[in-house]
């Protein structure tokens, strides 16, 4: 069963992936904003807050 504080970890999970998109968006493609260095520090950064949080979930239907 999910918990609140799990739950809460996915809709950071969920907002962290948003952002990444709308970042994409902007770039108008993946690749554009990997060569650009504030781009791809966004992403980078992001990815990096979104690995910690799944690490975090203590639910072992979600883990």
């Amino acid at each position: 069963m999910l918990n609140n504080s799990d739950k809460a970890k996915l809709e950071f999970v969920l907002q962290m992936l948003d952002e990444v998109e709308l970042l994409t968006q902007r770039y108008e493609s993946t690749f554009n904003a990997l060569l650009d260095f504030a781009g791809k520090n966004s992403i980078l950064f992001n990815m990096l807050q979104i690995g910690e949080k799944l690490n975090k979930i203590q639910s072992i239907e979600i883990r």
